[in-house]
């Protein structure tokens, strides 16, 4: 199976309850995207994790008995697309909840650092972009470059080397 490496985030997620978080605290309303959020969610965690770069990238979960391995239901790139043009603002916060919750059971599951800091680093990678006109190649600092959410270690962190 190419995707083998997702069986341990895909148990952890099992564990920790995540698609049910996401089910009781994403609220979608009458949007067309609002069923199984859950397994939405997990599908686009899944393939960011598994080096997917865009919704169609998701469609490659979808091979043999990816879903039954990873122990939820795979959506396809089309669901998944209807899915994030559902979200608002509000839709945020309620993540936000989500990830608060998914947290507090991974501290009380023993994924704490003890009496360590943990540094969470949602700027340590930069990707190179081609031409300003390209979505993110102008909005930062830097030039020519678009931040990916990459590093989470319990040390300070340090320079990345490009």
């Amino acid at each position: 199976m190419a995707d083998a490496g997702l069986l341990l985030p895909a148990t952890l997620a099992h564990h920790l309850g995540l698609r049910e978080l996401v089910d009781e605290h994403l609220d979608l309303g009458a949007a067309p995207g609002r069923a199984n959020p859950g397994a939405k969610l997990l599908t686009l965690v899944m393939s960011a994790l598994a080096g997917g770069d865009c919704i169609d990238d998701a469609n490659a979960l979808q091979a043999g008995a990816t879903g039954r391995v990873l122990g939820f239901t795979v959506k396809a790139a089309s669901t998944l697309g209807t899915f994030w043009r559902s979200f608002r603002w509000g839709h945020v916060r309620q993540l936000d909840r989500v990830s608060r919750e998914l947290l507090t059971r991974a501290w009380a599951a023993g994924a704490s650092p003890g009496g360590d800091p943990l540094t969470i680093d949602l700027d340590s990678t930069i990707c190179e972009t081609y031409g300003l006109t390209k979505e993110g190649g102008s909005e930062f600092t830097y030039s020519g470059g678009c931040a990916a959410i990459t590093r989470c270690s319990r040390s300070p962190p340090a320079r990345a080397a490009c």
